[in-house]
């Protein structure tokens, strides 16, 4: 009574004056005790006493009722059999109306919901249909919508209604009050077109505002309005012109702040197609501006340079008097022509540019025939012609001291201190007025240098070196004066013996090589030498690192001859040259020769590709993993591959290699590294071994771009279920999604029919089809059921998949790792010298793949074409991808860093995009980092996450392509596009040259190339979904005739088993011993859900008994729900729902009965009744009498 009395107090003390008059009256309620702690509160006949109340009045009293429920103390637990519905909260939300039939006095709109803004109670999902219902004499404000508009409300959540007798709306919002409203939610108004150059982007000068939600806009302000759709479609008017007054339209806007193309844009807004025809539109309204327009072939700020040549367009777009005047430097002005023009007719003054060089104007002052008046200008840069100026920097030669015989090697370097690039010059080297040495350069840029390396044989005596270069006066050049260098040097008479030394050019970076030497004595007496290999810093003289020099004594017969041999070894840091010093001692100490002899190095690199292994295994099962590997090495090699699991050697694998390509590895797991359920994680590590040192361990000084360890995830896990149907069998691998305040359920599924398949030479596309019918996911909602919305599955099963391979593949060390590599390599190219190292590595390391994104848990193939197969780029589809990521500013801040120069742009383009990349993989890392089985994840942090991911693998990847790419087939052209590109200033001007250059084969080759990385995204996505959807088919199909139990438990609780136990014995449920999940009924399924665990049998199973079982329990009592449904031709035939409570440790047994036709009984199972049907009689005595006499 204590309850009655708190209830009634409560409701009188909540009472407004509109409903005063039902104060005091008691509501009719059934109170009785329940079955441990708590109480069943039943409201008898609530509609039917409140039938006479306001609907609004009668959500009040609900609303106090479920108060009294919450704020009331003295009970532990309610158990309500009323919807009482929440109600009463303000909530916010956008979407499209569908209808607008007003009702007399009242407002009925029903709006579709796309966007939720406020709803603290979570009632509200996109999608739903509500009703916007209001008085007409409300003070809330509501517009007028139309079908089709989209528009923001703010008002009163009514719950389910029946009013007015609507048929799509299952929800009502109220607007009741001044703050409540129902608004247009788009923006239009009016302008003039400044710029229309692309068919794609319009800018707008606003000059009339006719709907503004925020009020940001306003009269001279700018609008960009981007039209997403071919400006063929009837909702956009084109051509446009500068100067076309427009109305503009749209529901879908974005306010801002940027400037693009050099206006300040306030607000972005999208034009779509036929396809959302109240989208927008943009019309043109006639009353067109007068304008005038001035520009020049190159564009208006490009550069000229003094006598090129150039044409100066002009027009109008009303009949005009024009006059066009050149602006010079000190200000001066010079009238170029005059006279009457003709509307939007495009004249053109054709001339050179003269001196002197600075910025120069080209004005236009037009007045039309009412003498109103425009004035326009176009910008250009003069300069002095740009030509190349070569000279020679600096010559050099070894050995220092010269004798006779004696090998001169020189080092000529050759530089453009010009402006412009040199091609197709030679470089000559007279000794004596003699020619030895000719060299043809094919191009050298503005700043660069070139390296020329004559080799001579002494000849005793004075002599005179001439270097030469454009000796046939073939180049322009500034100075004409600056293309010889002389220099002259003194060869000492033979000496006592000649010394040859012999080196090959190029020698691998940290491996030892030899050095041969042959001495041979020209004199009849013996003679005593010193031969000394000096040791230096990254340079080893002898077998061993750090002893010092490497010292031979030689005793020379008269006439003698000797070889000798030397072995050496450069280490350190990674570069490109070096230097060998030789030192040659007679026996008194004194130094006789120094020979120096500069060596270029070979980088010697392997590096783990991928880890090809499963993502999913059985528990005490073998599996193989695929490791390819590339490498490239001057020498015969021995890689080695070890795999490891907690420091334990599990299985290793060697191979011999040598020249520059791609191994795969395949290594055994076996059954003792998998008796465990859960992560286990592995450790790869490849080791180099050079057998010319005693198969020694190298070191790797490439280890900022190369992988040489690896780490990967495999999920251990049992298969809930026992000889499925359809070969379908339900992992212990699920994760929880939370998405638009919805709880979803992913399960893992093995498909067994797909059965194994041969990795070699397997089509990306095949691979993944077959990858993802062998595991996908089974999709549920927070009831248990499966998931039927197509779209909505299909977006949950990628969602899972990325959660999964950021588990398995892409966690937070190897993210990191990723983006260390793209920062030092970004580093490394911004250093001159060592650019030549990365494009080594990038040769060598990245085209062996293809080009080919590989990782462990999606195994794409190693194809020689490099291609995704089934998928045909178009223009269209490449220069969509190239906006997406902005690849014309990029350009265009490339240009100004290479300095106009193909190559440098190049690597800038490559700089910049492994910066970004490093930055986005950073950024990636922040999110999904705590994946494990059964954790929750985020729905928009997943795709948040892979956004991130994908944008930095496709950029990062790209840009270590091209630093290769001038080694492979597509560099001319690109090189030919990019000098077409370079003069370009804007990113339209960009976008509209590309298109046409696109023609080029081997310029579309080179996009697609880089694309690729992106399609394959595309691919993986499209294969995934769809093979969801077809696995969740299948397991319909597998359940059409069944018996169907689920147990389930309120949010918050956790965590009851159910057992099932047919009359051969045989359980499914959790094994108290190994706690695992055990099914020994054939053709059953178990699935654990987290708060549902359901379990489908075959309808032939006839169940004996059935256990809750609350030893892992939380909480003293815990509550449950469990329902046995039959289900006949996917239709069910019978169902029954039980509900009850447990305490902690207890267990509740149940018989269950089915009849034929599939009707469900349950009986809570008595202490003796031994036979399992509901009775405890003498049947019972007479099994135990039996049993146990």
């Amino acid at each position: 009574m204590e309850i009655l009395r708190k209830f009634r107090e409560r409701i009188e003390e909540e009472t407004d004056v509109k409903w005063a008059k039902y104060a005091g009256k008691v509501i009719k309620i059934k109170v009785r005790e329940m079955k441990g702690e708590g109480v069943l509160i039943e409201l008898d006949n609530m509609g039917k006493r409140l039938k006479g109340m306001k609907s609004c009045y009668r959500r009040n009293l609900f609303s106090f009722i479920l108060m009294f429920l919450i704020i009331s103390s003295s009970m532990k637990s309610f158990i309500v059999n009323e919807a009482l519905i929440n109600v009463g909260q303000e909530v916010k939300f956008r979407g499209v109306v569908l209808n607008n039939k007003p009702i007399i006095s009242f407002y009925s709109i029903d709006v579709k919901i796309d966007e939720i803004i406020s709803d603290p109670l979570g009632e509200l999902k996109i999608g739903d249909v509500v009703t916007v219902w209001s008085h007409r004499d409300s003070p809330a404000h509501i517009e007028d919508p139309v079908v089709g508009d989209r528009v923001e409300v703010f008002g009163k959540y009514s719950g389910n209604d029946t009013r007015g007798g609507n048929r799509e709306s299952g929800n009502y919002v109220d607007l009741e009050n001044s703050r409540h409203y129902l608004k247009i939610f788009a923006v239009k108004f009016r302008g003039i077109v400044v710029d229309a150059s692309s068919q794609y982007d319009v800018i707008v000068r606003i000059d009339e505002v006719l709907l503004d939600p925020e009020g940001k806009l306003s009269p001279g302000k700018y609008a960009h309005i981007d039209i997403a759709c071919s400006t063929s479609e009837p909702n956009v008017d084109w051509p446009l012109q500068k100067g076309d007054r427009v109305e503009v339209y749209a529901k879908h806007f974005s306010y801002s702040g940027w400037n693009y193309s050099g206006y300040d844009i306030v607000i972005n807004v999208w034009i779509y197609s036929r396809d959302n025809p109240y989208d927008g539109y943009l019309k043109k309204i006639g009353g067109v501006e007068f304008n005038a327009d001035i520009w020049v072939d190159k564009g208006c700020g490009s550069t000229y340079y003094i006598g090129d040549p150039i044409k100066i367009y002009f027009k109008v777009n009303l009949k005009a008097y024009v006059e066009i005047i050149d602006e010079f430097p000190n200000g001066t002005k010079k009238l170029l022509t005059w006279g009457w023009a003709q509307p939007n007719k495009i004249y053109y003054i054709s001339g050179k540019i003269g001196p002197p060089d600075g910025y120069r104007i080209f004005h236009i002052y037009a007045r039309d025939e009412h003498n109103n008046t425009v004035h326009s200008q176009c910008y250009i840069n003069v300069l002095e012609k740009e030509k190349p100026d070569l000279t020679i920097e600096n010559v050099s030669y070894s050995p220092a001291q010269l004798n006779e015989g004696d090998r001169v090697d020189f080092d000529i370097i050759v530089k453009n201190i010009g402006r412009k690039n040199a091609y197709n010059f030679n470089v000559i080297v007279r000794i004596d007025g003699e020619e030895i040495y000719s060299e043809q350069i094919d191009v050298l840029e503005p700043g660069k240098i070139k390296h020329i390396y004559p080799t001579w044989m002494a000849i005793k005596g004075n002599h005179k070196v001439e270097i030469i270069v454009d000796p046939q006066n073939n180049i322009d050049e500034e100075d004409e004066q600056n293309n010889i260098k002389t220099i002259y040097i003194y060869v000492k008479e033979k000496g006592p013996y000649t010394f040859n030394v012999d080196i090959p050019d190029s020698i691998p970076f940290g491996r030892i090589f030899r050095i041969n030497i042959t001495i041979l004595n020209l004199k009849d007496s013996t003679i005593y030498l010193k031969i000394v290999l000096e040791e230096h810093s990254g340079f080893q003289a002898g077998d061993k690192y750090g002893d010092g020099d490497e010292v031979k004594d030689v005793a020379l017969n008269p006439r003698g001859k000797i070889s000798l041999g030397f072995k050496a070894k450069v280490y350190g840091v990674p570069r490109n040259s070096e230097v060998v010093i030789i030192k040659v001692y007679d026996d008194k100490g004194k130094l006789l020769q120094r020979i120096e002899r500069k060596i270029y190095l070979i980088p010697q690199v392997a590096s783990i590709v991928a880890v090809l292994s499963p993502s999913w295994v059985k528990r005490n099962s073998e599996f193989k993993i695929i490791v390819p590997i590339t490498y490239s090495f001057t020498y015969p090699t021995l890689i080695m591959l070890e795999l490891k699991s907690d420091g334990e050697l599990i299985d290793s694998s060697k191979r011999e290699v040598v020249g520059s390509g791609i191994e795969f590895f395949t290594l055994s797991v076996k059954k003792k590294f998998t008796n465990r359920v859960g992560e286990a994680l592995f450790k790869l590590r490849l080791h180099v071994l050079y057998p010319e040192e005693g198969y020694i361990e190298a070191r790797f000084p490439y280890r900022n771009i190369t992988s040489y360890l690896r780490e990967f995830k495999v999920v251990i896990g049992i298969l809930t279920a026992n000889k499925p149907p359809q070969n379908l069998y339900p992992t212990n691998f699920i994760l929880h999604i939370r998405w638009n305040k919805e709880k979803y359920t992913a399960v893992q599924i093995y498909n067994e029919a797909p059965g194994s398949k041969s990795l070699k030479n397997i089509s990306s596309e095949d691979f993944l089809k077959w990858r993802y019918s062998l595991f996908n996911w089974l999709i549920f909602d927070s009831k248990g059921n499966i998931v039927m919305d197509n779209d909505k599955y299909k977006r949950l099963a990628f969602v899972a998949e990325i959660a999964f391979k950021r588990l398995c593949v892409w966690n937070v060390e190897y993210i990191k790792n990723i983006a260390e590599s793209y920062k030092k390599c970004a580093f490394w190219a911004e250093v001159g010298e060592s650019i030549l190292i990365i494009q080594k590595l990038a040769l060598n390391l990245i085209l062996a793949m293809k080009g080919k994104a590989l990782e462990s848990c999606i195994f794409e193939g190693i194809e020689k074409s490099g291609k995704v197969i089934g998928l045909t780029l178009t223009t269209n589809e490449v220069m969509r991808y190239l906006r997406e990521i902005d690849y014309a500013n990029r350009l265009i801040k490339a240009v100004k860093s290479g300095y106009e120069v193909p190559e440098n742009i190049i690597v800038w383009m490559a700089i910049f995009g492994l910066k970004d990349s490093a930055s986005k993989l950073e950024e990636a890392n922040q999110y999904l980092t705590d994946i494990k089985p059964g954790a929750i994840i985020d729905y928009d942090d997943a795709l948040a996450f892979f956004d991130k991911f994908k944008f930095s693998e496709i950029m990062g990847r790209s840009s270590m392509r091209l630093l290769a790419v001038r080694f492979s087939d597509e560099w001319l052209s690109f090189k030919q596009g990019i000098m077409e590109l370079i003069p370009l200033s804007s990113a339209p001007l960009i976008y509209e040259k590309l298109r046409k250059l696109l023609g080029i084969k081997d310029l579309f080759d080179y996009f697609s190339f880089m694309i690729n990385e992106k399609k394959y995204f595309e691919l993986w996505e499209k294969i995934l979904t769809e093979k969801a959807l077809e696995l969740r088919d299948i397991y319909l199909s597998s359940t059409s005739n069944v018996i169907v139990v689920k147990l389930s438990e309120p949010e918050g609780q956790h965590k009851l088993y159910l057992h099932i136990y047919d009359f051969e014995g045989r359980h499914i449920g959790l094994e108290s011993h190994t706690k695992s999940i055990e099914v020994e009924i054939p053709g059953t399924y178990y699935f654990d859900l987290g708060r549902n665990i359901i379990v489908i049998l075959p309808r032939n199973i006839k169940i004996q008994r059935m256990i809750i079982d609350a030893d892992y329990a939380h909480s003293s009592f815990e509550s449950y729900n469990i329902t046995i449904l039959t289900v006949k031709n996917q239709q069910i035939s019978g169902i029954k729902v039980c509900t009850g409570t447990i305490k902690l440790g207890q267990k509740q047994e149940f018989t269950v009965d089915i009849s034929p036709e599939g009707r469900v009984e349950v009986r809570k199972r008595r202490i003796g009744d031994v036979n399992y049907d509901g009775i405890v009689d003498y049947r019972d005595l007479a099994i135990l009498i039996a049993n146990y006499g």
